[in-house]
């Protein structure tokens, strides 16, 4: 992919296709709903000629549920954490 391609890969109706024959709006929208929608990243690497990978990075949430036990006469409450993994 050349470099002037991989500047505007990400932008709203740009496409390599003729006219016609794409919208330009996959990427596009993928980009949106990885960046904003997951707040994670979507990258490209390319070396012209050899190939391009498009990247992915999502950040993980954990839920865990757990008991906290209250001495005999009181009641056990349940709570949820979140907890961002590194």
């Amino acid at each position: 992919m050349p470099e002037t391609v991989k500047e505007k890969i990400f932008q709203p109706f740009f496409t390599t296709k003729p006219t016609g024959q794409g919208t330009g709006l996959g990427l596009s929208m993928s980009y949106d709903i990885v960046t904003k929608g997951h707040g994670g990243e979507l990258t490209v690497e390319t070396k012209q000629g050899e190939g391009t990978t498009f990247i992915i990075r999502i950040p993980v949430y954990e839920t865990r549920m757990f008991k906290i036990i209250i001495p005999k006469g009181m009641i056990i409450r349940e709570h949820h954490v979140t907890v961002k993994s590194q």
